[in-house]
């Protein structure tokens, strides 16, 4: 295995919410000056992948960030042994597989790339870098079987140089492989990739969608959904904003309905990721949850010069964590609070 440079030491300044108060400090925790450290990419003369996914290495570098234990929370050395123990279960399982062999091949993806949320705002980042850097213009991207299709959606932009498993129970046998490791945490993104994803998805995206003012709803969602959540659609609704229900969108509608809108307002969730796709200026208001500090589209909005706002929801599953939890908000309190943003 060699290693290269990839992408260079950098800071960046993260700035606060538009409506930013002290004694929220603590949901805030990513504000101020942030270091980006140096990233390197490896190139592999030969490794095995199988159909899922599922890298076979010994490499100890490799395997960390495959199964992104950088970004446990909660639990870490519990979750980091059981994550093991099922990283080798596959591992054994491939012994059983049928081998294929293919070459010059790119691996990006990750774990967590079967969700939403982080294969947009981690994953895509890097084919937009692929696809900016020369030096990769040789190679095909390696995207293995999904059960969802928005991965796929997403390879547009790199026409024939990707490489999409559909067989099942196969091993491939890459030659000349070149693996990307995550390039920032989860969450808290390098500003000038964020930029550049926006700029080359953006530019192969039509612009004419006519609502300018949307609410993204969870209501469909299978989890952390609004209470009341329609008597708060049919208020906003009155005010002239379109109700989106992403789930139901193709990958290039969501960046057209994202880009070209004025004011988006949302419930913390996958489908706020798209707010990467806004233009300079517009108007965010974040409606998220009043005791978790991971939420991460107060960053990406300064990363991207957009106007962020908060309104803190309470959790009303007491039994649930932040991530499957239900929240409430006084719906009144936050009509007065963003009369003027609304309007």
């Amino acid at each position: 295995m060699r290693s290269f440079n990839l992408l260079k030491k950098s800071k960046e300044f993260i700035k606060k919410p538009k409506n930013f108060e002290h004694k929220h400090k603590f949901l805030f925790q990513n504000i101020g000056l942030e270091n980006r450290e140096s990233k390197k990419y490896y190139q592999f003369e030969k490794i095995l992948l199988d159909n899922h996914g599922n890298i076979r290495t010994t490499n100890k570098l490799v395997i960390e960030n495959y199964l992104n234990l950088k970004n446990l929370n909660s639990s870490k050395i519990i979750k980091s042994v059981l994550l093991i123990i099922i990283f080798v279960c596959k591992f054994l399982k491939g012994f059983f597989y049928t081998k294929k062999k293919i070459s010059n091949v790119i691996v990006i993806h990750n774990r967590h790339s079967h969700g939403y949320f982080h294969w947009v705002t981690d994953i895509l980042p890097k084919i937009a870098l692929i696809k900016t850097n020369r030096r990769f213009k040789n190679y095909k991207v390696f995207l293995p079987f999904f059960k969802t299709k928005f991965q796929r959606e997403t390879l547009f932009i790199l026409k024939k140089n990707q490489i999409i498993s559909e067989e099942r129970n196969t091993l491939f046998e890459i030659n000349n492989c070149i693996y990307i490791p995550e390039l920032f945490l989860s969450g808290n993104p390098r500003s000038d990739l964020l930029k550049l994803t926006n700029k080359i998805y953006k530019k192969k995206v039509k612009n004419n969608y006519k609502y300018k003012k949307i609410y993204i709803s969870r209501k469909i969602a299978r989890r952390r959904n609004l209470y009341m959540e329609e008597i708060f659609e049919n208020k906003l609704r009155h005010l002239g904003f379109k109700i989106v229900y992403m789930e139901k969108l193709s990958f290039k509608k969501q960046v057209e309905v994202c880009g070209n809108s004025n004011i988006i307002v949302g419930l913390t969730g996958a489908g706020m990721a798209n707010i990467i796709w806004a233009k300079r200026g517009t108007k965010v208001i974040n409606i998220r949850p009043d005791n978790d500090p991971y939420i991460p589209f107060s960053v990406f909005s300064s990363c991207l010069d957009l106007n962020y706002y908060y309104f803190l929801a309470k959790n009303i599953s007491y039994f649930n964590s932040t991530t499957n939890a239900n929240f409430a908000i006084n719906q009144e309190k936050f009509m007065q609070k963003f009369k003027k943003i609304l309007k």
